[in-house]
């Protein structure tokens, strides 16, 4: 066997260096590609209530989870991953605090519709001697009905909905309906409707942070995506 001189092993490893496939750098924070990553552009706001937000361990590793999103955004808030949440310590935590109110937003027969709700109905949710802690599941829908399923503690909890005020504009994920919205839309339109009950002043109109954010990150999808083909030719 021939014995590789310096020269040789450097050209050959120069040769192999430049034959590797380029893996792009993804933030930490966001998951985005260094080239995308919106945390520099991120606006925060207090909404004056806890939002925990329950994200599965498959929407978790998707670039454009609005979940996270809404994490980054909204102050005091929780991010957890699971499924199963029945052992969870930390969310078990939260609901057994005495000092909490613990409401979780989930559409269905026995969910308090907001969107049609009375002022009293809303303050029995948000008594003013405790702290609201309102859960919100981030996956799919299929996802959603089987961490609902699955969590004996979040089955437990009272169950509020609202009726979608527009169609969600989550343009570069299919929705099952027009009108399913994607988490961060609905942690908007939930602070539009009740927003007031929980003591976050509406007519600021900080929370529409949540919606510039996130239509940012869409328009940027959208374009990476129109533009990719002049990428790699």
């Amino acid at each position: 066997m021939k014995k590789m001189n310096l020269q040789d092993y450097l050209l050959n490893k120069k040769k192999f260096e430049s034959q590797k496939p380029v893996y792009r750098t993804l933030c930490t924070t966001c998951l985005h590609p260094e080239f995308s990553c919106y945390c520099e552009n991120i606006e925060t706001f207090d909404p004056m209530v806890r939002f925990v937000i329950l994200i599965h361990p498959i929407e978790y590793h998707r670039r454009i989870a609005t979940g996270r999103m809404s994490h980054l955004i909204l102050k005091n808030s929780c991010l957890i991953r699971g499924h199963d949440f029945t052992r969870h310590e930390k969310v078990n935590a939260l609901i057994d605090d005495p000092r909490n109110e613990n409401i979780i937003l989930y559409p269905g027969f026995n969910s308090l519709n907001l969107t049609d709700a009375s002022e009293e109905q809303k303050n029995i949710l948000a008594p003013r001697n405790k702290n609201l802690n309102i859960f919100v599941i981030d996956g799919t829908w299929a996802t959603a009905r089987q961490m609902m399923r699955e969590s004996l503690n979040l089955r437990a909890l009272k169950k509020v909905c609202f009726t979608p005020l527009k169609p969600s504009e989550f343009k570069v994920r299919k929705q099952p309906k027009s009108y399913c919205l994607s988490t961060i839309e609905a942690i908007h339109q939930l602070l539009e409707i009740s927003g007031a009950t929980f003591g976050f002043p509406v007519e600021s109109r900080q929370h529409d942070l949540l919606l510039k954010n996130f239509n940012q990150m869409v328009q940027r999808q959208i374009d990476w995506v129109e533009n990719y083909p002049q990428i790699t030719t």
